[in-house]
C-alpha cells in the first residue's frame, strides 16, 4: 500500500486523538506497521497532534522538507 494517507489511515485507526508523536509511534509498532510508516512516524515533530488529519499534514509537511534538503545537497 503505498499511498501515505490510505496507509497511515489504516495503521492509525484505533489511535485516540489527541494523541503525541511517541502515542503514534507505540500505537504504529503494535499495529505492525511497515519500515516506512515507521519512519514517517519517527520524522514528525514531538508535539501532540489533535486529529488524524494533523498527522497527515505533518508527515506531507516532513517530506516536503526532506526533498527540498536533499534538492539542497544536490545543487551544492
Amino acid at each position: 500500500m503505498s499511498d501515505p494517507r490510505r496507509r497511515l489511515g489504516q495503521v492509525l485507526a484505533g489511535q485516540p486523538f489527541p494523541a503525541a508523536r511517541w502515542e503514534l509511534i507505540v500505537g504504529a509498532d503494535l499495529y505492525g506497521a511497515d519500515a516506512l510508516t515507521m519512519s514517517e512516524l519517527h520524522a514528525l515533530p514531538a508535539v501532540r497532534f489533535g486529529s488524524l488529519a494533523d498527522v497527515l499534514k505533518a508527515v506531507e509537511r516532513a517530506r516536503h522538507d526532506a526533498l527540498d534538503s536533499e534538492r539542497g545537497r544536490r545543487s551544492a
